[in-house]
């Protein structure tokens, strides 16, 4: 099996004329463990992770209220496949697994125009963080005649972060978007020959 560690951390300082995004500090502390096991033709694979995020802005144009600019993350995700191999070079597989994402900075608390993209986007700094629990299933070929996969999935994202377009002109005529959330699903068949 595996077991780790990792942690990051990151603080910005945000200076010049323009400010997009305010200064900031990112803490992320996780530990992971994964472990697999085979007998026979069959493979069973199961891992954990918890991580913990903080993160702190500066108050800026989006908001100066404490309460939304300080944001702490205490989250399990997980995972859990199987596969079964009837004959040499032949797979059937199946996995299910949970994710999260903390929106990040830029997300919550931008403000002004992204030359990049010549729009004004605006942050949210209620956002709440995604969740995901995401279910494929799949089938691999490697013969002597052929090689491939085709696996089917379907991904539930609660609190989907995108940005939308608000329909309204700022400053030189420039589109506004903001940052919001809705559910999303994403399904489909991936296939490789």
């Amino acid at each position: 099996g595996t077991l780790g560690v990792e942690v990051q951390v990151q603080d910005t300082d945000s200076r010049g004329p323009v400010k997009l995004e305010p200064s900031s500090e990112i803490a992320n502390a996780a530990v992971f463990v994964f472990e697999d096991w085979r007998k026979d033709s069959w493979t069973l694979a199961i891992g954990g992770r918890f991580d913990y995020r903080s993160q702190k802005a500066a108050p800026n144009e989006r908001t100066t209220d404490p309460s939304l600019l300080d944001n702490d993350y205490a989250v399990m995700t997980g995972s859990l496949g199987a596969s079964y191999e009837p004959t040499p070079g032949v797979v059937l597989a199946a996995n299910i697994g949970s994710g999260f994402r903390a929106p990040d900075i830029f997300e919550l608390y931008a403000s002004g125009v992204h030359g990049g993209v010549a729009a004004i986007q605006l942050g949210e700094p209620t956002l709440d963080p995604e969740r995901s629990l995401n279910i494929d299933l799949g089938l691999r070929l490697r013969t002597g005649l052929l090689t491939g996969e085709v696996t089917a999935y379907s991904n539930r994202i609660d609190n989907y972060v995108f940005l939308r377009n608000t329909g309204v002109t700022g400053e030189e005529g420039l589109p506004v978007f903001v940052n919001d959330q809705t559910d999303a699903r994403l399904t489909g068949i991936d296939d490789v020959v």
